[in-house]
């Protein structure tokens, strides 16, 4: 059944099978795919609006998934963005979802989020194809994978101005309902949080680029967690610059003063929880904790690896030679891009069931830093 195509992909629980090109299953044909981009991303990073452009990112995600009534459909985030697909029957409130999406971003993160969505039959008209997989972070989570090149492809049409939805009217609104940047930076254990792109020469990953693959992932197990997020959750220091994003989040007429005090007490009473771990109702804080650090999106497959890993100085030096060398034999692409924390945007529906989504980027520069050392020529 078209509709039901992606939640009867049996998940992976293996993240090395992600390169496994049989772990994937082709789009059907009446499928659309969605992407988005924030514009000129690397410069508001570099001003320290690192959240406000993950925030945007993971926006569209939000929205689409309760214009769709949470209904599942495979998506990823991207840091500066989101890449996502939907059966026809959801492709126009996805299309509303969308162009909504791009509106706010505009009138209150004062941001341009290129967005578009077209059907799967132009991706495979220009010779490429998208593919899905699922990757099981935890039981509660699974996240899709991509490959086929085609999401790379919509991706670049985007960017390049030949694929776009004009932003919705001011005052349409998407509905961010779950969408929060609550969780304060997440600090290196090891020494650094690498933010790492690596790409195939080419559509489909070579055996040479999935021995790379294999040799990347078998360096990094060399630590004992590579996971930015500690075990039992992330720290609980208070979000420097969330109250503001939050305040536009808040679904209200009242002044912007008004909207972020209403943030500051519910971020406030959130942290006495947790800090004193108090149970109420079906929330519990200690697990709850645990359940981010678990459903957390730090590895990934995006028509290429994609990951924010946290590693000692010795083995970033080891992953970048590596790297370096597959890249000089004509095997891979790849960008990596160093930074001292990682920070969270996530996608709560429920803080009482545990398929709550946690997206995390370097905090850095992250995703998009790396994606910028990826496009410029090596030397």
């Amino acid at each position: 059944m078209s509709t039901s195509f992606y939640e009867n992909i049996a998940p992976v629980g293996d993240f090395g099978r992600v390169v496994d090109q049989s772990a994937y299953l082709a789009l059907p044909d009446d499928w659309w795919v969605g992407v988005t981009d924030v514009v000129a991303s690397t410069t508001a990073i570099a001003a320290g609006r690192y959240k406000a452009v993950n925030l945007a990112g993971a926006a569209a995600i939000s929205a689409v998934l309760n214009a769709l009534d949470q209904s599942q459909f495979p998506f990823a985030f991207c840091g500066d963005g989101a890449q996502f697909a939907v059966p026809a029957a959801n492709a126009d409130a996805a299309r509303d979802a969308l162009r909504q999406t791009a509106a706010w971003v505009r009138d209150n993160l004062k941001l341009d989020l290129r967005v578009a969505l077209v059907p799967i039959a132009t991706v495979r008209d220009a010779g490429v194809d998208i593919r899905v997989a699922r990757y099981s972070a935890s039981d509660a989570v699974a996240y899709a994978m991509f490959t086929g090149g085609g999401m790379k492809w919509v991706d670049e049409e985007l960017k390049a101005g030949r694929l776009a939805l004009d932003a919705a009217d001011p005052g349409e609104q998407p509905d961010l309902k779950g969408l929060s940047c609550q969780w304060g930076a997440v600090r290196s254990r090891n020494g650094d949080i690498l933010s790492i792109i690596v790409r195939p020469e080419g559509v489909s990953p070579s055996a040479a680029y999935t021995d790379a693959v294999a040799r990347l992932l078998d360096v990094l197990a060399k630590e004992d967690r590579i996971s930015p997020m500690p075990l039992q959750g992330p720290p609980l220091g208070w979000p420097k610059g969330s109250v503001a994003l939050m305040g536009h989040l808040v679904r209200s007429s009242a002044p912007e003063l008004l909207r972020r005090m209403r943030v500051i007490v519910q971020t406030s009473f959130l942290w006495v929880l947790f800090r004193f771990r108090i149970r109420l109702g079906g929330f519990d804080p200690t697990h709850y904790r645990r359940m981010v650090s678990a459903n957390t999106d730090f590895q990934k497959y995006d028509d290429g690896l994609c990951l924010t890993v946290d590693c000692s100085s010795a083995v970033a030096e080891e992953v970048e030679t590596l790297l370096t060398a597959a890249e000089a034999g004509g095997d891979l692409t790849f960008g990596l891009h160093r930074q001292k924390e990682a920070m969270l945007t996530c996608v709560v529906p429920s803080v009482e069931t545990d398929s709550h989504l946690h997206f995390l980027d370097g905090g850095g520069g992250g995703y998009a830093a790396a994606a910028a050392k990826l496009r410029r020529p090596r030397s």
